[in-house]
């Protein structure tokens, strides 16, 4: 027991360090580069954007500051939490109130049982590993990997003399910050991974909010209140996946209980729940929302105009891509279309700004492009090839290419309907209440370039490194999007009633 809570008090003292590291950065980037509506807001929602500019910023940054050493690298931490402070505090008074006692205890419950789930457990003479051992094998080597050589770090899984690792790194600079500073209070490489996951967690609930109040979902969909407070919708919505769980069940009766999947996402490529990539692929997640970081910098009304949110764009998507090369390829896409759109509407400004803030994110991670980039190609099979979406063991039903192929593209829309279930009925209802109002503003006009490019890429495209990470992580996109348009439809009062599509979604939401 005494390894249990030396586990978990380094754990949380890991997290206070990046809770600092990413408020007080992110929080110093917000206010410098004018984040829109940071100045002007509340205690909490202004932790929430710092929180985002944290992961926006930092990372690329923290990796330019490191090809000097892990000494420069911990100053320019330390340099922007200490100036963020008072970025992070200015403002009106925070009132404590019941509704903010139980969001306290949420969080510790998050905080606590996410930690739980972690760490490793005494079990008999040995220790009992968490089941997400696998990947926080990775996280560890990667984050004492940056604290031990730099950036680019070396490979964490074998040394070759003067060759480092080049694949996405930037959010292990943030873990070894924590690891570094943390170090002569016994927090290791591996604390900090797990923290990492923990803040991901939070910035992702600061994510859903923003884009959510931002895309105008509420209004276009007819809420009669939209200042009504949403917090509880939300999380129950994070907390909720597809109907995986009922061909999971149908495996285990049509083979007497011989097949079982692991996870209830692998009978099929999956569609990730939010809880999964938090906890499992954090680096993901903090990715999705530098991206967004990015879009709503550049958006109008509330962004554009503002040469200060080009530069934070441009750090942003530096950051992104830093972070996941694949969220990366579905924003890139996202740009690409935006930009047209925006050409398309003679909003040249706007055009300029984008290219700009694309053209700086290719300059600051420069350094990071010219290690990755002579990686590419050799003997090796390309890292990315055309493939439709679907299970593997639909190739050992159908034994030849072309029947398997049409297998895919004949199950792909309904087990694309299993996969989203409660978001896929909700972004319907969604989109047949509010009609063109839904393309009102640039953030909800990225959300549908989004999710139609989170289904092309994911449908047809498939990265070949060890898993198809491409088609499960540029999913968030569309996830981010069914998520923001079936909250608003929600509250809107489409998953009420007696009706059969109201029943529907319920159970949906129930079973997922």
């Amino acid at each position: 027991m005494h390894f249990v809570v030396a586990e978990i008090s380094a754990t949380m003292g890991a997290l206070l360090l990046m809770a600092l590291l990413i408020l007080g950065g992110g929080a110093s980037f917000a206010w410098a580069f004018r984040f829109p509506g940071f100045i002007g807001a509340a205690a909490i929602e202004r932790a929430g954007i710092a929180l985002l500019c944290g992961f926006a910023c930092l990372p690329v940054l923290l990796d330019l500051s490191c090809r000097f050493g892990t000494g420069a690298m911990t100053a320019l931490a330390l340099a922007a939490t200490v100036a963020g402070g008072p970025a992070l505090f200015r403002g009106g008074s925070f009132k404590f109130n019941r509704r903010h006692l139980i969001w306290a205890v949420l969080a510790a419950f998050w905080i606590l049982g996410g930690a739980a789930i972690m760490i490793d457990w005494p079990f008999g003479p040995g220790l009992a590993h968490s089941f997400l051992v696998i990947d926080y094998v990775k996280h560890a080597a990667a984050t004492w990997s940056v604290a031990q050589s730099g950036t680019p770090p070396w490979n964490p899984t074998f040394y070759e003399p003067g060759r480092r690792a080049a694949y996405y790194y930037f959010f292990y600079t943030l873990t070894a910050v924590v690891s570094l500073v943390g170090g002569h209070a016994g927090i290791e490489a591996r604390h900090a991974a797990y923290a990492g996951a923990i803040m991901a967690g939070f910035a992702l609930f600061a994510l859903a909010y923003q884009v959510w109040r931002r895309a105008g979902t509420d209004e276009a969909a007819g809420v009669k209140d939209p200042s009504r407070p949403a917090g509880f919708g939300m999380l129950a919505l994070l907390l909720t996946t597809g109907v995986d769980i009922l061909p999971v069940l149908a495996f285990a009766a049509l083979s007497g209980g011989k097949i079982w999947f692991k996870e209830t996402g692998w009978w099929n490529d999956p569609v990730t729940s939010w809880l999964h990539s938090t906890l499992i692929v954090p680096h993901h997640v903090a990715a999705l929302c530098a991206a967004f970081v990015g879009f709503i910098a550049l958006a109008r009304p509330a962004g554009g105009g503002d040469v200060r949110r080009t530069v934070l764009a441009a750090l942003a998507f530096a950051s992104m891509a830093g972070m996941s090369v694949y969220i990366a390829i579905g924003a890139a896409v996202i740009a690409c279309v935006w930009l047209i759109l925006l050409l398309c509407a003679r909003r040249w400004a706007d055009s300029v700004n984008l290219t700009l803030a694309g053209m700086g994110a290719i300059i600051v991670a420069a350094p990071w492009l010219n290690t990755l980039l002579p990686l590419f190609g050799g003997d090796g099979p390309p890292a990315i090839s055309i493939r439709l979406r679907g299970p593997l063991w639909l190739d050992a039903v159908f034994q030849s290419d072309f029947e398997g192929g049409l297998a895919r593209a004949l199950t792909m829309p309904f087990f694309y309907a299993i996969e989203f279930g409660v978001f896929g009925l909700g972004a319907f209802a969604f989109w047949r209440k509010a009609g063109r109002r839904g393309l009102a503003s640039d953030l909800s006009q990225v959300l549908v370039i989004g999710s139609a490019a989170s289904f092309i890429i994911g449908s047809f495209l498939r990265s070949t490194v060890l898993n198809n990470d491409l088609g499960w992580r540029v999913m968030l996109f569309a996830q981010i999007a069914t998520f923001t348009w079936t909250l608003s439809a929600a509250r809107a009062g489409a998953f009420a009633g007696h009706g059969a599509f109201a029943a529907s979604a319920r159970i949906c939401l129930i079973l997922g």
